[in-house]
């Protein structure tokens, strides 16, 4: 048995234990750095070793097919201990980055883009859909006093733009939201969300 910390790949050796016979066949060792001739790109295009690659889908162990799993936190409370915050209020900031954590764990942390398109603003920004434990919306206002939700989520996965709003938002579990206030000139944009 043995572990293998992720956050040094050069550094990871497989064990391939053949099934027909108890041979072992070490891949990938990269102690010394990797080596051009036999190094091929992964995910993220970092050369890893793959010395003993095969032609054929049916046999071999090749690494451009080894990851590494993680599985997500189910809810907001579970995100909150795998993030190690002493404070489970969604409103706290530890960061101190004027991001709420409930805001956080919608949009992965990312933040709000606006840009001006056609004297109107369009206000962009990601969600994580797959987090389907609370609501999430986005506000607009002219004057920072009155606030209008434009965009709101249901806890199925599905936003929908609201007061006059229009919406588009991408495919994919990380989904991209652009937000169109439709007439009413809002100069300022906030993102919110509660728990049941």
């Amino acid at each position: 048995m043995f572990s293998v910390d992720s956050r040094h790949p050069r550094l990871v050796v497989v064990i391939h234990f053949w099934a027909w016979g108890g041979e072992v066949m070490e891949e990938g060792v990269a102690a010394g750095g990797v080596d051009p001739a036999h190094g091929t790109p992964d995910g993220r295009g970092n050369l890893i070793n793959d010395w003993f690659t095969t032609d054929f889908s049916s046999g071999g162990f090749d690494l451009d097919a080894v990851g590494t799993l993680s599985v997500l936190p189910a809810s907001f409370s579970e995100w909150i201990l795998s993030q190690k915050r002493s404070d489970a209020s969604p409103s706290a900031d530890p960061k101190g980055t004027g991001l709420p954590q409930l805001v956080e764990y919608f949009t992965g942390g990312r933040n709000l883009e606006v840009k001006v398109s056609g004297g109107a603003a369009v206000v962009e920004f990601d969600w994580l859909s797959y987090r389907m434990d609370g609501d999430f919306w986005i506000e607009g206002s002219t004057d920072l006093q009155e606030w209008h939700v434009l965009a709101r989520s249901n806890r199925g996965g599905v936003m929908a733009g609201e007061n006059g709003a229009s919406i588009t938002v991408s495919a994919g579990q990380t989904k991209r939201v652009k937000v169109n206030p439709g007439a009413t000139p809002f100069r300022f944009f906030r993102l919110g969300g509660g728990l049941p």
